[in-house]
């Protein structure tokens, strides 16, 4: 999956109104920042979706900014795997307690 590629996946579901209820795009390390905002309409506005699972890519502070949004008030979410993204520091604590 391409950045410009990640984006187009999660649009297609969105629209699909697919059930699928894990995604795992780990050690892809074409997900960046730039795909966030389209994982996070996915969470937001799919009912099945579990676990999402994006670590060991390119993933930063920002990127954790631009999603923490869409995962407010989401019941049916429970793990978004993060680790290893070496953008991602102390500056995302907020946002991610956010998320919980």
């Amino acid at each position: 999956i391409t950045s410009t590629g990640a984006p187009m996946l999660f649009d297609m579901l969105r629209t699909t109104n697919s059930s699928i209820k894990v995604i795992w795009l780990s050690n892809n390390k074409q997900i960046n920042d730039e795909c966030m905002k389209s994982v996070g309409e996915y969470i937001k506005y799919n009912k099945s979706i579990e676990y999402i699972g994006l670590d060991t890519n390119k993933i930063s502070d920002a990127g954790i900014e631009i999603l923490a949004p869409y995962l407010d008030g989401n019941t049916t979410f429970k793990q978004l795997y993060l680790n290893w993204n070496k953008g991602i520091t102390d500056k995302s604590i907020p946002f991610l307690v956010k998320m919980v």
